[in-house]
């Protein structure tokens, strides 16, 4: 955690009343984590809606594209045909 997130989260544990919160910085967390947060898709705050929109979109995608690659890598790598 940097420094200067320790007062969001404080923020943000404070208004939930509970200590159960985790603090990502999502464009650049792991692609599955990115599509795990866009689809329960809890927004607080959207101060910039056509950066996140861009995002969203760029996101999709990135993961439609490696959705195909993935599906392909584990029908080849656990088929039963050999």
């Amino acid at each position: 955690m940097v420094l200067g997130d320790y007062g969001v989260i404080g923020m943000l544990t404070d208004a939930l009343k509970s200590d159960r919160v985790d603090l990502v910085i999502l464009n650049t967390a792991p692609l599955p984590l990115q599509i795990r947060v866009l689809k329960k898709n809890r927004l607080l705050v959207d101060n910039a809606p056509y950066i996140r929109h861009a995002f969203e979109s760029r996101t999709i995608a990135v993961y439609i594209d490696f959705a195909r690659f993935e599906a392909r890598l584990l029908e080849r790598r656990f088929s039963l045909n050999p």
